[in-house]
Order: C-alpha cells, then structure tokens, then sequence
C-alpha cells in the first residue's frame, strides 16, 4: 500500500510542476504581449499615406520597447543616428515610423 501512496504523491507533484510551468509561460506570454510596443518602419520608397492595416502587413518592424513613451524614445534615436550617419532615406523612413502595440502587429489589426 506504500508504493501505491508513494507512486500517487509523485505523480501529483509531477502534475502540479507542469501546471505552474504551463501557467507560468502563458503569464509571461500574454505579459509580454500587453506591455510590448514595436516600432514599424516603412520600407525604402514605399508611400506613406497608407491605411495602418496596411502599414501592419507591409512596414517592417525596427525597434522593441516596453512602454510606447520607450518606443517613440527609441524612434528619435534611430533617427539621430541615422542623420549622424548622413542617411536621409533612413531618417525620413523613422520620420514616418509608427509605434504599435505588440499584439496589433501580431494580428495584423488596427
């Protein structure tokens, strides 16, 4: 009868480390999800009057931030260092870049 309870006691801490490991990854997507901005950058030449549906399928992603206040930081970086380099094209495309909201970007939905 020992065996029995020994074999029922490790089978139940085997199943509550999956659970708080399975838990524990969904947080942490679903934390990384909310909190992340991205910064969408259009392509070379492309035109900028597009809708921000098509902005999320065709521009592509340059920077990662925690917060947009970040993101638009990171953005003005980008565009100093690019005028720095004496990149114009680079400069205008962080000049027209957007920052989105993770989950928009995985979606593709405004």
């Amino acid at each position: 009868m020992t065996k029995f309870f020994d074999r029922a006691r490790d089978w139940l801490a085997y199943r509550a480390s999956c659970s708080t490991r399975f838990h524990s990854s969904l947080f942490t997507a679903h934390y990384s999800l909310l909190l992340a901005w991205v910064l969408l950058v259009p392509p070379s030449g492309a035109p900028h009057n597009i809708s921000l549906a098509d902005k999320l399928r065709m521009w592509t992603e340059a920077a990662e931030a925690d917060t947009q206040a970040e993101c638009e930081e990171r953005r003005e970086q980008l565009k100093i260092a690019s005028a720095i380099g004496r990149a114009a094209d680079a400069v205008e495309r962080f000049n027209q870049g957007i920052c989105v909201e993770r989950e928009k970007v995985e979606r593709r939905v405004p």
